[in-house]
């Protein structure tokens, strides 16, 4: 997805998307791999006082863009052919045809994710995808049942969906959204955003206050953050 715009600083150029919000007052700027990056700004600013803002932390955005250069490679397309590694939290599977399958169209079996043959690879990533989304749903509702507990909260209503941008979202009717992609990553980075989410419940705001409630039900969060952070751009269909 190209970016919304762009300034140049000395040779490089530096693309950005930009998104709007009623709820801060102060603009804010992050950069996460490959090289994403965001402006949350007031929705009253216009254009060129964001561009004013981008160009002021431009050092900063290219230092951090050359960090994860370092430790991320290129994202892979899958081709979805037979012996291709698949990620299953935090695993790697073969993907594995067998024409004899008759019942579940995808499944673990060892180490292969095995799928009945098809023709076509259309076919062959649909299935895949729907059985990704599948496990999303139960490991995403296990880890929900019991960080809500946690909480004290009722466990809300979930969804899985392909989100482009966001691992996971918290709508003002307190139903949480969910990337079905986050089932490739280890059961600790599912969890952390699963934890995430639930706090959003009760603190709608990266405030001080939802900081402490997130490490009260998981003292390590951070840790769990940096590692999604350093992962992320892996867990890709």
């Amino acid at each position: 997805m190209k970016p919304q715009d762009s300034i140049k600083f000395g040779a490089t150029e530096i693309g950005y998307d930009i998104v709007y919000s009623d709820k801060i007052k102060r603009a804010r700027l992050s950069v996460s791999p490959p090289r994403k990056v965001e402006v949350t700004v007031p929705s009253d600013i216009d254009r060129i006082s964001i561009q004013k803002i981008v160009r002021r932390k431009a050092a900063w955005v290219i230092k951090q863009m050359f960090k994860y250069d370092q430790i991320v490679g290129p994202t892979s397309i899958k081709e979805y052919v037979n012996g291709e590694t698949f990620l299953y939290l935090g695993r790697q599977y073969r993907l594995k045809f067998n024409k004899n399958k008759t019942n579940m169209p995808v499944c673990l079996s060892g180490k292969y994710l095995e799928i009945k043959y098809s023709e076509t690879k259309g076919v062959t990533k649909k299935q895949v995808i729907q059985w990704y989304r599948n496990q999303a749903m139960l490991k995403i509702n296990e880890s929900v049942n019991c960080y809500s507990k946690k909480l004290g909260i009722k466990s809300p209503q979930i969804s899985v969906k392909n989100q482009l941008k966001r691992w996971g979202s918290c709508t003002s009717k307190n139903s949480l959204i969910f990337n079905y992609k986050i089932i490739m990553a280890p059961v600790s980075q599912l969890e952390y955003i699963v934890a995430h989410e639930l706090c959003h419940i009760k603190e709608k705001n990266h405030t001080p206050r939802f900081w402490l409630m997130l490490k009260a039900i998981m003292p390590d969060y951070n840790k769990r953050k940096n590692e999604l952070m350093k992962d992320g751009w892996k867990y890709s269909l």
